[in-house]
């Protein structure tokens, strides 16, 4: 991972959001 793994923190916690909201619906 580049320096900007900081951004890159961000969207995983979205993707990893997104991907438990599709599992509970």
């Amino acid at each position: 991972m580049e320096s900007s793994s900081q951004e890159s923190v961000p969207a995983a916690k979205a993707v990893l959001l997104g991907a438990l909201a599709s599992g509970v619906n």
